[in-house]
């Protein structure tokens, strides 16, 4: 892994970049896109706590108007009677249908309750002279008052006390009528509304009593929230929203509020921050999980684009090295390759190919194989095959070129079909004008050395011959006219007749040892029923008469028989070198050795003798023989010598040229 982001770093890092970049620019959108849907669920829970509000003023002011007009209406009765109204009849009179109110009351100037409705309420000893809101119905002429929540003295409740003064046409008070509302009247209209826990709904009196609360489904009335920043914001503006925590549970919240108009009331809906989003969180965590996602995703799928592209470079790379490679040895080789086309046409040809025809390809210059050449000897023959393929005969023959040059070239062709599905041609024709040369000439040298081996075979055939007639004239001729003259004189002298006879026989004798020497010297006759090693042992006894050193035979290291032809070829070259020992060296001590590896076997001549120079030209052929026989079966051979330092001959010959040899 660290050589594939070595070898493509530069990759790697605009990958990198690209994901940074992408991934950032995704980021910002959906940052941007919560923001946005954060804003808009925000503004959406405000616009909806803005039409509760709406609502809860209409219905506030719905419901303090008809307190009203009722007060009212009991107020000219009580007018128009002369005090003389009766309160249970009046309202039960069919005219009024107020399901809401919680009781209603007619006192005196001095707040002392004259009459009640309904009259199971209480005792008429009732008063509300020492409520705080009654000095203002005395002062107030035709004034609603709206009191503060106070415990009716009649339900034992909180209640919400709506009055009026009642004054005389000259101004007097005469007493007020009043009428008493549970706080939860203002509510009921939400009782069935799917509030959640801590969605308050509230009217609230200008110094921060509240009229009645409603949170989730908690009714309550008379809390102090003077400390909300509710009373600022209505004194700035009569109709708004904020966010701020709830004055009583200290909840973070938002608010919408409306001051109720000629109401000392401000209505206010209020939904938690963490109500309204609720749901704009659970979108949140999705699209963050599809973000998370997406971008895993972006980082495999550029992971796998890295891989790839990498994988991709490097197969390049490698080809373009491949390429390199092999136009290096398409252009550098001295063989001439050319790329035929099906129609015979040249693609293209190497520098070596060039030089054979002297024609160079280029896009300008288009021409066929055939017109390479003038004639070819043999003549060439050009095929297609079954593939519709450019074929041509593979051979040896002589090119003759447009200017009268010719050469000798070898014929290769290939064919092969290209990522296209193309078949093309590849030929190879290789100069072997050169070499053709260099064999006649070997031919020749050849020829030149067997005629000079055949020759000195003649010369050593014939001084042998000669060395025979001298043998037969110089010893066994002289023997056998001793052998004459001694029988004549047996015959003409009877007294010597019995020695005569016994020395003829003697010299037969010597005449018999003498051809059997010779018969030695002219062939190895042991090797056709004995093995090499008693041939060699055989040879060493027929020399040591004739010689005054020792000679040694070590076998020990030769442990396989080699085959008949080159147990005789071995056997001449011992013969040979023991020769060239007796006529030459003057040696004391001879050994032969005689060993086998496993890949050849080798032969070991050494003397003590006077040794000569191997370098020096002789005269005599016994060294030109051995040579001879030894490249015979290929093997090998080494002379080792000096003046007075004796001869080291080393002869070895491989295993599988004699395997060879036996099968021919």
């Amino acid at each position: 892994m660290k050589n594939l982001l070595k070898e493509n770093r530069l990759l790697f890092g605009l990958l990198t970049a690209f994901y940074l970049l992408f991934v950032t620019l995704i980021w910002l959108q959906f940052k941007r896109q919560t923001d946005s849907d954060r804003k808009e669920s925000i503004r959406a829970a405000i616009q909806h706590n803005n039409n509760l509000a709406i609502t809860l003023e209409q219905h506030t002011i719905r419901t303090i108007r008809d307190a009203d007009a009722t007060m009212q209406m009991v107020k000219q009765e009580f007018l128009l009677s002369g005090n003389t109204i009766r309160l249970q009849n009046f309202l039960t009179s069919g005219i009024f249908h107020a399901p809401y109110f919680n009781g209603i009351v007619l006192t005196d100037s001095n707040g002392k309750v004259t009459q009640i409705y309904p009259g199971e309420l209480g005792q008429k000893k009732m008063t509300i002279g020492d409520r705080e809101f009654f000095p203002s119905l005395v002062k107030e002429k035709d004034k609603l008052i709206i009191s503060k929540p106070v415990e009716s003295r009649s339900i034992k409740k909180q209640v919400i006390v709506l009055s009026r003064g009642i004054h005389s046409a000259d101004g007097r008070f005469l007493g007020a009528v009043a009428m008493q509302l549970l706080p939860s009247t203002f509510m009921s209209f939400y009782s069935q509304a799917n509030l959640k826990q801590y969605d308050i709904l509230s009217l609230i009196s200008p110094d921060g009593i509240t009229y009645s609360r409603r949170t989730g489904a908690v009714e309550s009335s008379g809390e102090n929230i003077s400390k909300s920043p509710l009373l600022k914001k209505v004194n700035d503006k009569p109709v708004g929203a904020y966010f701020a925590p709830d004055a009583i549970r200290n909840i973070p919240t938002y608010f919408s509020y409306r001051k109720l108009a000629n109401y000392p009331i401000i209505a206010t809906v209020g939904s938690t921050e963490a109500d309204i989003l609720a749901k704009f969180h659970e979108r949140q965590k999705r699209e963050s999980f599809f973000g998370f996602i997406t971008s895993f995703l972006l980082l495999i799928f550029l992971l796998v684009i890295f891989v790839a592209l990498s994988h991709r470079r490097h197969i390049m790379r490698v080809l373009l090295r491949s390429e390199a490679k092999y136009r290096l040895i398409f252009e550098s080789s001295r063989d001439g390759f050319l790329l035929v086309q099906n129609d015979g046409k040249v693609e293209a040809m190497n520098r070596a190919a060039s030089v054979m025809f002297e024609k160079y390809s280029n896009p300008d210059n288009v021409f066929s194989f055939q017109q390479l050449y003038a004639r070819t000897e043999p003549a060439l023959s050009c095929i297609t095959d079954e593939n519709n393929c450019f074929c041509i005969e593979e051979k040896e023959t002589v090119f003759h070129s447009h200017n009268g040059k010719k050469f000798i070239g070898e014929i290769a062709s290939s064919s092969f079909k290209d990522g296209r599905g193309r078949w093309y041609t590849l030929v190879l024709i290789r100069d072997v004008t050169q070499r053709k040369r260099i064999e006649q000439k070997l031919q020749n040298e050849q020829k030149r050395y067997q005629r000079i081996m055949t020759r000195q075979i003649i010369v050593a055939q014939e001084q042998e011959r000669e060395n025979i007639g001298h043998e037969l004239h110089d010893n066994v001729n002289q023997i056998l006219t001793t052998v004459k003259l001694y029988l004549e004189t047996a015959q003409q002298k009877e007294a010597l007749q019995k020695e005569m006879v016994s020395r003829s026989i003697r010299y037969l004798q010597q005449c018999i040892n003498e051809i059997r020497h010779l018969s030695h010297r002219l062939s190895a006759p042991t090797l056709g029923t004995q093995s090499l090693v008693d041939s060699l042992q055989a040879l060493i006894e027929t020399v040591k008469p004739l010689t005054d050193f020792e000679i040694h035979l070590c076998i020990e290291k030769y442990r396989e028989p080699v085959s008949k032809e080159l147990s005789l070829a071995i056997y001449r070259i011992v013969q040979e070198q023991l020769n060239n020992i007796i006529k030459h060296a003057g040696a004391t001590i001879v050994t032969i050795h005689l060993s086998q590896t496993e890949e050849e076997t080798s032969l070991l001549v050494e003397d003590d003798g006077k040794g000569f120079d191997p370098l020096a030209r002789r005269k005599g052929i016994g060294l030109n023989n051995i040579a001879s026989r030894v490249k015979a079966f290929n093997g090998k051979i080494s002379v080792d010598s000096s003046p007075g330092k004796g001869c080291r001959l080393e002869v070895s010959f491989p295993h599988k040229e004699e395997y060879e040899m036996a099968t021919v």
